[in-house]
């Protein structure tokens, strides 16, 4: 979904997922920990790209339980990796009923558009991120 929403926006040029796949076996990076600075510039240098944007999934939740809307929490951080730097960081929660304006209109049903909506305003933050 990310990878979507950066191909969608004209600020960034995305590298194809399968490219940063192949990297990261190449570089047995097995686990999210086991991305460092190193492993970081190494994809830069080898992908020739300037930022690195590594995220987590904090919350994910379709709200089977009619009681509960649908809930998608995610962290990001867009890292500078020519000089080893983190040039943005955010987290975004956005449950279904937060755009809720009355008698159910607004609420957001599904949980894969509470997600992109999240997506959605974590890359407008992000583009405004200084590259120092």
């Amino acid at each position: 979904m990310f990878l979507v929403e950066l191909f969608k926006n004209t600020g960034f040029v995305p590298v194809e997922y399968g490219e940063i796949r192949k990297m990261v076996v190449n570089l047995r990076v097995r686990y999210k920990g086991e991305l460092d600075y190193k492993s970081i510039r190494a994809l830069s240098d080898t992908l020739g790209v300037d930022g690195i944007l590594v995220g987590t999934v904090e919350h994910y939740s379709d709200g089977i339980d009619t009681s509960s809307p649908p809930e998608v929490a995610v962290s990001a951080r867009l890292i500078n990796a020519r000089k080893n730097r983190i040039i943005w960081s955010d987290s975004l929660q956005i449950k279904g009923d937060d755009f809720l304006i009355a008698f159910d209109w607004g609420r957001i049903r599904s949980v894969d558009n509470v997600a992109y909506k999240v997506v959605s305003k974590l890359i407008q933050k992000m583009e405004k991120a200084k590259w120092q």
